[in-house]
């Protein structure tokens, strides 16, 4: 798991998610998944890059994101990882906690490094 994600509040615009990305020149893993939490930054939805830049820039970002979250907790078993992520074909899966707080995002090579890793 990683803990380098970034996230933003749901009702920031879509112009000002990606005057933020500019200024974090953020790596390529990280923007597999865009988090888009609430005001007390429990996690809510994800919207992907592509819906963030065709958005007209004053959109606000709940009017984009996709609530049906597939999410997992911090204690799950990395092969039940690897069949989330197969099964709905993700690159990133965002690890909560109880409280639907983000502690990290799971990205498929790790993933794959790790089953490689333990055969």
């Amino acid at each position: 798991m990683s803990s380098d994600f970034i996230s933003f509040n749901k009702n920031i615009s879509a112009g000002e998610a990606i005057n933020e990305l500019r200024k974090l020149k953020p790596e390529q893993e990280e923007l597999y998944t865009l988090l888009i939490v609430d005001d007390y930054n429990r996690l809510v939805a994800t919207s992907t890059l592509r819906d963030l830049v065709i958005a007209d820039p004053d959109v606000p970002l709940h009017h984009i994101m996709n609530m049906q979250l597939i999410t997992v907790f911090d204690n799950d078993h990395v092969k039940s990882l690897a069949e989330i992520i197969s099964k709905y074909n993700l690159l990133a899966i965002p690890v909560i906690n109880d409280s639907s707080k983000i502690q990290g995002v799971v990205i498929i090579d790790d993933i794959v490094e790790d089953l490689v890793g333990n055969e």
